[in-house]
């Protein structure tokens, strides 16, 4: 084994495992390093030097590995290092003698560097590119919730004003809420999280607090510690201007918690 794979694990498919877990806690330094383990395997793999085992091609493990680096990098706030990742996997048809199979993981990579890409332009601040990553949401409705936590963050971050955008996808947002399935309420929660901060950054701390509120309870509902403490937080901030009816809300789940744990 390459000493550069510091995981020592052989198994292509266990690695992109241990990345989604490793995505899900949030640990982006631990998605860096488990990147560069999965890009070392599959180099290992390319040239002959080991066979693993594998579902999917390498083409798909190579780009997963650029991918899931540049996303941790982001998080990281690293945006030149999260460019050159997206760079790695945007043209993946330049690798050669690429079968059906190939050729469909490279064009779904190519499209995830467009998204991306706008991505990392919003948040390192070039919002010049606004319209057009409205109209690439509106092309493609399974990016909007990923595409408006991105714009409300950037918004946040650098003082723009996108309430007609929230106003344009109201009817989506809305449905967000009404999934049942985990991963996309982690995903709509991290939205409404992102929402509040942009919120009590317009002076809209009602807003601020009924979304804060409503990831609270779920929070607890799903013993998500991490997003617990993040809303119990950002409600102190606003406290003082939250409603009656939303700080004995509030009060009532603090009640809740404290009787569950004593």
């Amino acid at each position: 084994m390459d000493e550069s794979n510091r995981s020592g694990i052989e198994d292509l498919d266990t690695l992109v495992n241990m990345l989604k877990m490793a995505f899900a806690f949030e640990n982006w330094d631990k998605i860096i390093e488990l990147s560069e383990d999965l890009l070392s395997l599959v180099s290992l793999n390319g040239n002959g030097t080991l066979k693993s085992n594998r579902t999917r091609s390498l083409v798909y493990y190579y780009g997963y590995g650029h991918m899931m680096k540049g996303q941790a990098l982001t998080k990281l706030r690293q945006y030149d290092r999260a460019r050159a990742c997206i760079a790695e996997y945007a043209e993946l048809d330049r690798y050669g003698n690429l079968d059906e199979h190939d050729l469909e993981e490279v064009e779904y990579y190519r499209f995830m560097a467009t998204a991306h890409l706008f991505e990392i332009n919003m948040l390192s601040g070039h919002t010049e590119v606004l319209g057009d990553y409205v109209s690439f949401l509106q092309e493609n409705p399974f990016e909007v919730l990923p595409g408006l936590t991105t714009i409300v963050e950037a918004a946040h971050e650098h003082g723009l004003n996108v309430d007609s955008i929230l106003e344009q996808f109201s009817a989506q947002i809305r449905e967000f809420g009404n999934t049942e399935e985990a991963a996309d309420l982690t995903a709509y929660h991290f939205f409404l999280l992102e929402l509040a901060n942009y919120q009590i950054s317009r002076d809209e701390q009602g807003a601020a607090a009924e979304n804060i509120l409503t990831v609270l309870e779920a929070a607890e509902n799903m013993e998500n510690q991490s997003n617990f403490r993040k809303c119990a937080a950002l409600f102190e901030l606003i406290r003082d201007s939250a409603s009656p009816a939303q700080k004995e809300r509030y009060r009532g789940m603090m009640r809740a918690v404290v009787e569950k744990e004593l």
